[in-house]
């Protein structure tokens, strides 16, 4: 007897074609190169952020390494180590060598940031994960040197070549999700009845007050700023932007996927960031959480809003208005993808011997 092919479950087909839909969709990736100018924005001022709080890795301190032959090092190999990341950093914003460039950055920041187990900074952590993942990329394919100077040598258009760059879309969906992995770790971990309390939001205030307490006095009298500041180190006024907090991180991984919710929550991160900037002190983190919004942008619409600018309409078509006429453009899609499967030409059943 010969064993037929038989074709898998309907419902088990619908979940593989989604999956091959989210993860190796082919789309332009403007959006992706953008990010990797801002990235390379926020890892530049990082820098001396890690040189400040990482100096457990110089010789003569309290030592205990991720791997056994990680060593310290002496101070002006520290610095050596330090300076040595701000041309691949540019050469990263440029689009010029970004492979090569993500590769000595993960080696000069990994190298610091492993060299002790006592180090609890999760930004340069984020940071690493992000250029692993650039490192694999097509972003030195969109708005870079790089794709200009391709462009020009094979005499084609520069405005393509930097805004109209189609590549598979995975490494920017695998930055998606770590970045709503941050958010729901970070959520989750605040979950406890201590960090409701206010206490935990009161102490971190009280550590930074030098760097929002100028903006009181900018805004109110002393004797006015002088009480704000007392409300705001508060336990009890800090309860309830605690529990914000939870209720923010808990819900931008969710409504940062949803088409009808991502642009407030778009809105409500990016106002959530500026004051952890503002009021904490975590500039560059913060803006790399605020730039890493435009990864979950719809694939064009940063491709439509540059042909808009530079006054090319190729291609472009006005989309629909009403929700009338987005149903009839969804059903208009709906016949075209099923009628496109049945020119398709049916895969035979006949058996294997």
């Amino acid at each position: 007897m010969t064993p037929t092919a038989t074709s898998a479950p309907t419902g088990v087909r619908r979940v593989i074609s989604a999956w091959n839909r989210f993860f190796f969709f082919q789309g332009p990736i403007l959006s992706l190169g953008v990010f990797r100018i801002v990235f390379a924005f926020c890892l530049f001022f990082e820098v001396e952020t890690t040189r400040v709080h990482s100096r457990f890795a110089i010789e003569g301190g309290f030592h205990i390494p991720y791997l056994s032959f990680i060593g310290q090092v002496s101070e002006p190999t520290y610095h050596l180590l330090h300076n040595l990341q701000y041309p691949f950093i540019v050469l990263l914003g440029l689009g010029l060598f970004s492979r090569a460039c993500c590769g000595a950055l993960l080696l000069l920041q990994g190298f610091v940031y492993f060299n002790d187990l006592q180090n609890f900074r999760n930004h340069p952590y984020l940071f690493l994960l992000v250029l692993l993942l650039l490192l694999f990329s097509p972003a030195a394919n969109a708005v870079s040197v790089s794709a200009m100077g391709r462009a020009l040598f094979k005499r084609r258009s520069v405005i393509t070549a930097l805004v109209e760059q189609r590549d598979s879309l995975t490494c920017q969906r695998l930055m998606q999700i770590q970045i709503c992995l941050v958010y729901l770790v970070a959520g989750l971990h605040k979950c406890t009845p201590f960090f409701f309390s206010g206490k935990v939001l009161a102490y971190f205030l009280n550590q930074s007050v030098e760097h929002w307490r100028p903006y009181l006095d900018f805004f109110f009298a002393t004797a006015t700023a002088d009480q704000l500041q007392v409300k705001l180190l508060s336990p009890q006024v800090q309860m309830w932007p605690s529990i914000m907090t939870v209720v923010m991180e808990l819900g931008l991984p969710f409504a940062l996927w949803h088409r009808r919710t991502r642009r407030w929550a778009m809105i409500l991160g990016i106002f959530f960031h500026l004051g952890i900037g503002v009021l904490m002190n975590i500039t560059t983190f913060s803006a790399a959480m605020i730039g890493s919004y435009l990864l979950f942008l719809a694939p064009e619409t940063l491709p439509r809003l540059a042909r808009r600018v530079i006054g090319d309409h190729r291609g472009e078509t006005s989309p629909p208005t009403s929700r009338a006429e987005r149903r009839r453009a969804m059903r208009q899609r709906r016949k075209e993808a099923a009628a496109a499967r049945r020119r398709e030409p049916r895969r035979g059943r006949r058996g294997y011997t």
